[in-house]
């Protein structure tokens, strides 16, 4: 926080933050609950690159990869928390997660063996709770969006 705090005294102008992965949630940290410096109010938007922004359902019995703290996080500062902070999220779609039983043939838009699906497959199950979903084969496209986000982009 105090190398983000210099560099941005440094820049003198208004700043987009860019977060990849977990790098997301500690944006969204940083900027707390209210934008209640001067620094911090010159940050105009966040963009985020592939980080998991939703915890998994807990009916799904998903374990939770993050130990509570993508809960916390959702619960001090849900969505889009800044209507002055322009949220951008950035999510892949690159491979559908899938069962080993299903037979990768039946869909030809996914690409990958039986097995890549099943192991893809299993790692979104531990992140959204859903095994049967698309995502960058790490993080499912549904945890990447954060909702009420200005723009989503799927790649």
């Amino acid at each position: 926080v105090d190398r983000v705090e210099k560099r941005l005294k440094e820049m003198g102008s208004d700043v987009t933050l860019l977060g990849h992965s977990a790098g997301g949630w500690l944006a969204r940290v940083y900027l707390g609950d209210k934008l209640d410096t001067e620094d911090k109010r010159r940050v105009k938007k966040l963009v985020t690159l592939g980080t998991p922004h939703l915890p998994a359902d807990p009916e799904s019995n998903a374990p939770d990869q993050t130990r509570g703290l993508l809960t916390y996080i959702n619960r001090e500062y849900p969505g889009a928390f800044h209507p002055e902070v322009e949220y951008v999220c950035v999510a892949g779609k690159h491979r559908k997660g899938a069962f080993p039983w299903d037979d990768p043939s039946k869909d030809p838009e996914c690409p990958g063996t039986r097995w890549e699906k099943f192991f893809v497959g299993a790692g979104y199950w531990t992140v959204c709770g859903n095994l049967q979903v698309w995502g960058d084969s790490i993080v499912p496209v549904q945890s990447a969006i954060l909702p009420d986000a200005h723009k989503d982009v799927v790649l």
